[in-house]
């Protein structure tokens, strides 16, 4: 078995972290069962990821692993070796990679990802600690918590593959957020991923505070984004740059990487999974044809594409597509250089929309409206259609109605999404409404399209347009139950009142409105009462009781604006209606609802 980097704890507590390469693949059972030895012998942490195998790739087999390790004090030292070679010898081991770095000031680190205390270990040799602590390992002179950081300051003729926005980054860092884009080469390596994972874990154990952070793995790619955001870290900012590069050099050890490229996570990185997108991002982990682009200009960019075996279809597309961003589209001569390198990526994956935009946005920047109608026409592609739609409501608005009448509403429920129901509900409802009504089928039916074009109908309502509010709350007012908020039900009923729309009295639609929201009624006490005010329009007086009955059963409920509602002065003298409020002062009043602006 190879030994690499192992060494006695090098502060009085650092943060550690053992990776296994092993000769042969191993079962989860083995694995486990290897964690299991090393926990019982003190070398890595008694962490449930280590002893359950959470961390690990769940697949069959492993060929790598990282694990919490325990540096050991000098006097200890030589005992833990002997100890990793006789357990290396036993699970076929083949090389042993150790790193390790001093914790930051966060303690919510330390129980996060290396739960167990190494307090005990520390009073092992709390001498040594203490001297340990005082020995910078960057060799910077001082100290500080800054100089004891592991560090990696590459230059152009040293570094083992190529970095991309470095050293600018260090000019450009702010503490809003920081991360790098890393490329693996060599063969892929079962359990790589939880190797990544762990080399994450050892990079944020040096920050004193963060908000978010994470990795971002794309298996299809075979690359990883590392980023925190909101931190603070123990030194200035060459020290966190050069730090999160010695945690790309140590990866690359055990990990080769193929290119780095300094970039903070996105939106959907960061988000992504509270919002229920658990698929793996794309991560371009770099853009040398940007390189080549600008030294030696596009056709030299293009030829260079041809003969690639490390970069996807899907990568060089995304490469092309940032030269493309780089163009100004108001410049007659960028717009048909973004134009070409556009068709030139359609041409090469054609599936490629964010390309199309591009196409759009050029030529409606040129004014050459029709031509980019004409090709969504000829793509036959929503995506594209509602991009031009949402241009032109910008710079165009005149054109509106043509950009959305090319929008292929059968394959809407595809692909949009809440955001896209948002923009096209209110686009047409301003600029086609002629529309809406055969639009709203294909909307309703996309993922967050209810709640969207419920929000919609209530503002439409409330700004008094009851016409329109009722055609979109037709659409869904009987929607799957979970698809929309108990507020859409209690405004339909608002709505759908004479009283308040001074519309006629249309007994079908109000009692298909009844028929739908009232089920809903117990959790929210609004619903009862609004059906209650929609059922006296109707004329059923013990309806209208019942929903009254069951509304002052709510806590929530106010009950002197409902014996009050001029709604109910045709049967304010029947006894049943005033034994409902028979417990009320004669001139009380609710609590005034005070309402809260930012």
């Amino acid at each position: 078995m190879q030994i690499k980097n192992f060494a006695s704890r090098d502060s009085a507590d650092p943060a550690g972290l053992l990776v296994l390469r092993f000769a042969k693949s191993l079962d989860r059972g083995t694995l486990r069962a290897l964690c299991d030895a090393l926990v019982a012998r003190g070398i890595v942490d008694p962490a449930p990821d280590a002893r359950s195998g959470e961390l690990v790739d769940p697949e069959a087999l492993v060929e790598v692993v990282g694990l919490p390790w325990r540096p050991p004090a000098a006097n200890h030292a030589d005992t833990q070796r002997r100890t990793l070679v006789a357990l290396g010898e036993q699970f076929a081991v083949r090389t042993a990679s150790f790193f390790q770095a001093p914790y930051g000031l966060s303690p919510e680190i330390r129980s996060a990802y290396f739960p167990e205390s190494l307090t005990e270990v520390i009073d092992e040799d709390a001498e040594t600690g203490a001297a340990a602590a005082a020995e910078p390992v960057t060799g910077s002179g001082s100290g500080t918590a800054a100089s004891r950081m592991p560090v990696w300051r590459p230059t152009e003729a040293d570094s083992p593959f190529p970095l991309d926005g470095y050293p600018a980054i260090i000019e450009e860092l702010d503490w809003y957020d920081l991360g790098c884009a890393v490329k693996l080469g060599g063969p892929r390596l079962a359990g790589e991923e939880q190797v990544l994972r762990a080399f994450q874990h050892l990079w944020i154990a040096s920050y004193g505070q963060f908000r978010h952070e994470g990795l971002s793995y794309d298996p299809v790619h075979r690359s990883a984004g590392f980023w925190i955001d909101r931190w603070s870290f123990p030194g200035p900012d060459e020290e966190t740059v050069h730090h999160l590069l010695w945690i790309a050099r140590s990866l690359h050890e055990v990990l080769p990487l193929a290119r780095l490229r300094f970039q903070g996570a996105g939106m959907v990185q960061k988000y992504g999974a509270f919002l229920g997108d658990t698929g793996h991002p794309c991560i371009l982990a770099g853009n040398p044809l940007r390189e080549i682009f600008h030294a030696e200009g596009e056709a030299s960019a293009l030829a260079w594409t041809a003969g690639q075996t490390l970069w996807s279809v899907a990568e060089i597309a995304a490469m092309v597509t940032e030269v493309i961003e780089e163009q100004d589209p108001t410049h007659p001569d960028e717009a048909i250089t973004a134009i070409r390198l556009a068709e030139w990526v359609i041409a090469l994956d054609g599936e490629q929309d964010t390309a199309r935009a591009y196409v759009l946005f050029a030529l409606v920047g040129q004014g050459r409206f029709d031509e980019a109608l004409g090709r969504v026409r000829d793509w036959e592609r929503p995506g594209p259609a509602v991009y031009l739609a949402q241009i032109a409501e910008e710079h165009m608005p005149d054109r509106v109605p043509a950009a959305l009448a090319a929008v292929p509403m059968s394959g809407l429920s595809a692909w949009a999404t809440g955001q896209t129901v948002a923009f096209l509900i209110r686009a047409v409802v301003e600029h086609a409404p002629d529309r809406l009504a055969s639009a709203l089928p294909a909307m309703r039916e996309t993922a967050g399209g209810v709640p969207e074009l419920a929000e919609c109908a209530h503002e439409l309502a409330y700004e008094g347009n009851f016409v329109q509010a009722l055609t979109i709350y037709d659409a869904i007012i009987d929607a799957p139950a979970g698809r929309a908020a108990p507020m859409m039900y209690q405004v339909a009923l608002w709505a759908v009142q004479a009283d308040n729309n001074h519309l006629p009295v249309q007994p079908e639609r109000h009692r298909r409105y009844l028929r739908a929201c009232v089920p809903h009624g117990p959790a929210n006490w609004a619903i009862l009462y609004n059906a209650a005010c929609v059922w006296i329009e109707l004329g059923e007086v013990e309806e209208t009781l019942e929903c009254l009955r069951l509304a002052r059963a709510c806590d929530s409920a106010r009950p002197y604006q409902m014996r009050d509602d001029r709604s109910f002065r045709s049967i304010a003298h029947d006894l049943r209606f005033q034994r409902i409020f028979e417990d009320l002062d004669e001139h009380g009043a609710d609590e005034p609802i005070v309402r809260l602006s930012l």
